[in-house]
């Protein structure tokens, strides 16, 4: 059976971190959104998904994640390639820009160029691979502050603390 937006019971928390209070939202499936600091996390969560239900139990994996986040986020690197991913919301396209872009280390970079020819396409395709990296919705979790312009410079960065937001994470993994 084919899993739809409305079938799902979504589940969410506020979790503190060394860079201030992220936002999680989860499915049985896996993680579907993290919100980087900013504003009153639950609010945005709750306008992003009225239905997802703070205060529930946690799965281990969700624990585990928040644990990883900390010490990630406080400069102790961590691999968040076992993740599990709630990515129903997504493109084909998205989702195959998504899984490559996991697969790069920490401390790597690539350019948009360079992540589109490792999905088997031209480097042409560098723009939407930028456009599907913008609308990430597990920042970290797919690395996409590791994709840099062809320039070497920091592009793109959507997120609450935008480009200074990217130039840390790649910093905290340097």
């Amino acid at each position: 059976m084919t899993q739809t937006l409305t079938e799902t019971t979504l589940r969410a928390v506020a979790a503190e971190t060394p860079i201030g209070v992220i936002g999680l939202v989860w499915s049985e499936a896996g993680l579907r959104r993290l919100f980087f600091p900013g504003g009153d996390i639950k609010l945005r969560v709750r306008e992003a998904f009225p239905e997802a239900r703070f205060g529930e139990e946690r799965p281990a994996w969700v624990d585990a994640l928040i644990e990883d986040l900390y010490q990630h986020l406080g400069g102790e690197s961590r691999d968040f390639a076992e993740v599990p991913l709630d990515l129903v919301a997504t493109t084909p396209f998205q989702r195959h820009v998504y899984s490559v872009c996991r697969e790069l280390p920490p401390g790597e970079v690539t350019t948009y160029a360079g992540l589109a020819e490792r999905m088997g396409r031209a480097a042409s395709s560098a723009r939407a691979v930028g456009s599907a990296l913008g609308k990430n919705p597990v920042p970290l979790v797919v690395p996409c502050h590791r994709v840099v312009g062809s320039d070497g410079r920091l592009h793109g960065f959507t997120a609450p603390g935008g480009l200074t937001l990217k130039q840390r994470l790649l910093d905290l993994e340097a």
